[in-house]
């Protein structure tokens, strides 16, 4: 058989080995949440979740080692790769997208501006257990001004030699300073939480004048000991929380979400870190990718995604008559005419939605006629614990619930920001448009925010509760389109002050606990379609 290409025979009489068949190879690119995080440990959780503890993925000896992947050329993040799938040819690789060094160094400055422009929104758009800690953080920025302003005119008049000032002036002069400063900080809602201290201050000179005059029991005053003592004491408290949770935790979120000239090219430069990643995992080595997120990580990731398929969506170019497209740019009907926004999926229909989208994706990859073109190969995005569940709040421009609403729906409207399913758009289809002149028989383009009508969107999240819960995460779909499947997992256990970083925890082969389970659903590393 000397025909035979694998059998010719090569220089020094060997036979040539017959080329060996490429692996299946996954990618999962882990997206880490706010705070002083470290590489690697998101990642480490989750592969620990999803694969080793996983036999029926794993089997019964799963094993995966790290090495240096040059095409992201930072070894600092090395790579997980895993021994291949139980009974199949097929492998996984784990990467993580690491950020939090771009947001190093946050002042606590524009922690406090961020938390002042919630100050101003006011607390009804937030959902209840969000809104409690609303109510507790606001007087204590009101507290933490009204000291400052005391110490810093109290340090005023030692440096101008003066030992104290009469009254009315000691009193009068720090409240209206302060009043001045909060109005202009925190409007109108301030001024009321300060009006409210004020009274409190009053009626607790009241109370303890004892033998002396009304105005020596009044405690916020300048030159006035136990003031002086009690405004230090707050400052103390606000110092210690900015070095240990306001600029280390919070402050990621501020700079992500606040749109301050100095925050807009730190979000650009985590976003271009992003793109390159996912093209260098769109290189040809893998048949798909997995995009796992937490936390804040969930708001990077989406717009990473939304960002890169909007360059990518354009190498489809003509995909009309694509076996499939037809039924998901129109899903769901009734009556023959699609329904309009925003769609209310049932179960079945949210599963066929996420099916539909899943065997398209293959259809379209079948259809490419220039296979050198960049292409989508995220089949599915995982949500842990996503503050998106307040993207009506954090992401929306207005003074008030109705305005914001308002904006946040013209948004959607808009397509800025891709829903799940995708808008319906008129003579348009949820997926795909016709350019002007050309006949939607033959001519269809997929438009920029058509991702998640091909990429299924699962999001976990714990109960909600502001001391024993996550009231960071939360429900997607009323927001984002029902096309999201929302998992709400039990608690791992009876309490904590926050279930936020548990979602890939506590993972065991034998007993998974039901969060696990649903991780380990979610991601799919098997790729099999939903039920």
């Amino acid at each position: 058989m000397a025909d035979d290409p694998q059998t010719e025979p090569v220089s020094g009489g060997a036979a040539a080995p017959a080329e060996p068949q490429r692996a299946r190879r996954t990618a999962v690119l882990i997206v880490h949440g706010i705070g002083n995080q470290r590489p690697l440990d998101t990642l480490r959780g989750v592969v620990d979740a999803v694969w080793t503890t996983d036999r029926r993925v794993g089997g019964p000896k799963p094993d995966h080692w790290l090495h240096f992947d040059r095409a992201v050329g930072d070894i600092d993040l090395p790579v997980v790769t895993t021994s291949t799938v139980a009974g199949q040819r097929h492998q996984i690789e784990f990467h993580e997208l690491y950020w939090a060094h771009v947001m190093a160094e946050t002042r606590l400055v524009a922690v406090l501006l961020w938390l002042f422009e919630f100050v101003r929104k006011g607390p009804r758009p937030l959902r209840p257990d969000v809104a409690r800690v609303w109510h507790v953080a606001v007087p204590f920025l009101v507290v933490a001004i009204t000291a400052a302003v005391l110490l810093l005119l109290q340090a005023g008049l030692a440096f101008l030699g003066l030992a104290e000032i009469g009254a009315p002036w000691d009193l009068v002069l720090p409240w209206v300073l302060t009043a001045v400063l909060v109005r202009m900080a925190m409007g109108r809602r301030g001024l009321w939480v300060l009006a409210t201290l004020a009274v409190f201050v009053l009626l607790a000179a009241m109370w303890f004048r004892g033998a002396g005059s009304f105005h020596e029991a009044i405690l916020w005053r300048l030159s006035h000991a136990p003031g002086l003592f009690t405004a230090g004491g707050v400052m103390l408290i606000l110092a210690g929380m900015a070095a240990f949770f306001l600029t280390s935790v919070v402050g990621d979120a501020a700079r992500y979400y606040r749109n301050s000239p100095a925050n807009i090219s730190v979000r650009r430069e985590i976003r271009a870190i992003g793109a390159r990643t996912l093209a260098a995992l769109h290189n040809g080595h893998f048949d798909r990718v997995v995009v796992v997120a937490h936390s804040l990580g969930s708001v990077i990731a989406y717009d990473i995604l939304r960002a890169y398929w909007s360059e990518v969506c354009s190498s489809f170019r003509n995909v009309a008559g694509v076996t499939g497209l037809s039924a998901q740019d129109r899903f769901p009907l009734r009556n023959g005419v699609p329904v309009p926004d925003p769609v209310t999926f049932d179960d079945d229909q949210r599963t066929a939605w996420r099916n539909r989208g899943r065997a398209l994706l293959s259809n379209l990859e079948a259809a490419r006629a220039t296979p050198e073109r960049p292409f989508w190969l995220v089949t599915d995005f995982v949500t842990l614990g996503s503050p998106l569940t307040h993207a009506r709040y954090l992401n929306a421009a207005g003074g008030g619930e109705a305005e914001m609403a308002r904006n946040f729906e013209a948004r959607l409207d808009d397509r800025e920001a891709p829903t799940c399913p995708p808008r319906y758009d008129g003579e348009d289809g949820r997926l795909t448009f016709t350019a002007d002149g050309y006949d939607p028989a033959t001519m269809q383009r997929l438009h920029h925010a058509a991702l998640f009508g091909l990429t299924r969107w699962t999001n976990l999240h714990f109960p909600a509760s502001a001391f024993n819960g996550d009231m960071v995460g939360g429900e997607l779909g009323t927001v984002l389109g029902t096309g999201i499947r929302d998992v709400e997992v039990p608690r791992p256990g009876r309490w904590a002050l926050s279930w936020h970083t548990a979602y890939w925890n506590r993972a065991d082969a034998e007993a998974p606990p039901p969060h696990i389970v649903a991780l380990r659903e979610a991601v799919n590393l098997l790729d099999e379609p939903e039920a």
